[in-house]
């Protein structure tokens, strides 16, 4: 699936390139991609946070607006959003705590209850890469299993 917003997601990496450098800009551009590649679709929050402006890819065919991850520019850093543990399977504790027990394993990650996070740079390994991109891939299944749209 192409961009959907190219102007606006090349401003996104030129601004990540700009403050965290071009390794971190490529891998955002990386994972933006494989969202796409997924069938998500690209999101921008209207106003930055105290992490810059932040990109979400939103899963679709979900009855709720659901975001895997967001990633942002002011430090170049991915952030898992640990609002999906307010729907269907993740409001499950068992759920929640079997998905953070990977994602805390992955080297490079901040270990955070509700939003860990990563740097792109770090992200950028195989060895992080791998594993993020794996649960990323569980979590976006688990989510439009437990809550297809029209339910």
């Amino acid at each position: 699936m192409p961009v959907q917003q190219p102007e606006k997601v090349a401003e996104f990496i030129a601004t990540i390139r700009a403050n965290a450098g071009d390794l971190a800009a490529s891998t955002g551009l990386r994972l933006i991609e494989w969202g796409h590649d997924r069938g998500m679709r690209d999101y921008f929050f209207a106003k930055p946070n105290v992490h810059g402006l932040n990109y979400a890819p939103l899963i679709l065919g979900v009855d709720w607006d659901p975001i895997p991850y967001t990633i942002s520019d002011l430090r170049g850093e991915v952030w898992v959003q640990g609002d999906v543990q307010k729907h269907k399977p993740f409001s499950q504790d068992v759920m929640w705590s079997k998905l953070l027990e990977a994602i805390h394993q992955i080297p490079g990650m901040i270990q955070k209850e509700y939003y860990p996070h990563i740097t792109l740079v770090d992200l950028a390994v195989d060895e992080a890469w791998e594993p993020f991109t794996k649960q990323m891939e569980w979590m976006v299944r688990q989510i439009k299993r437990f809550n297809p749209m029209g339910l």
